[in-house]
């Protein structure tokens, strides 16, 4: 009977998961590259991945700019602060920063924006030593379309968004990627 005890423990212990997480186990350890897709992708998938994200973004910000009559950067009166926005244009947002509305989701932005600020005040002495890929994700997370540009098209292209954004007020940032887009 006391052979019978640890057998019994492991039995009770696992007797209650779901049968799916048995199965995605198993998938994970034999079909990695099926359920981990985006560790396996090669650059090419990951830039056509991003740009298609920042497309998606690009087209929020567009529609949200054009609900203030497409105003420029100098208009700080036309952009209206986050928390004066109404629930469609709140989407639009959320659209352009690719997030979710869900609770929440405007201290996220919020928290979003001071880290893209942070981020910004290191970037100019790094851009330089940024390889292709560490260009496409900061491109990536500051919504700037590359679309087929190179290396240095991209350096540039971040170089003119921090000096376009270093002296954008918070309501103004906000709007940063689809006004540089504009510009």
């Amino acid at each position: 009977m006391p052979v019978e005890g640890p057998k019994m423990a492991i039995v009770t212990a696992l007797l209650p998961v779901p049968l799916s997480v048995y199965v995605f186990a198993f998938a994970v350890i034999f079909f990695p590259r099926l359920v981990l897709t985006r560790h396996f992708w090669s650059d090419e998938q990951r830039r056509e991945f991003f740009q298609l994200e920042v497309t998606k973004a690009l087209i929020s910000g567009e529609q949200l700019l054009s609900t203030f009559g497409s105003p420029s950067p100098s208009d700080e009166n036309k952009l209206k602060p986050m928390d004066k926005l109404d629930t469609s244009e709140m989407l639009l947002v959320h659209g352009m920063h690719s997030m979710y509305p869900l609770p929440g989701a405007k201290r996220r932005i919020e928290k979003r924006m001071e880290a893209l600020r942070a981020l910004d005040n290191l970037m100019p002495s790094a851009i330089d030593g940024f390889n292709e890929r560490q260009l496409i994700f900061n491109c990536y997370i500051r919504k700037i379309d590359i679309g087929k540009k190179s290396e240095s098209e991209m350096r540039d292209s971040l170089r003119q968004y921090v000096k376009f954004t270093s002296r954008m007020p918070n309501n103004v940032y906000l709007y940063a990627s689809p006004l540089f887009k504009q510009k």
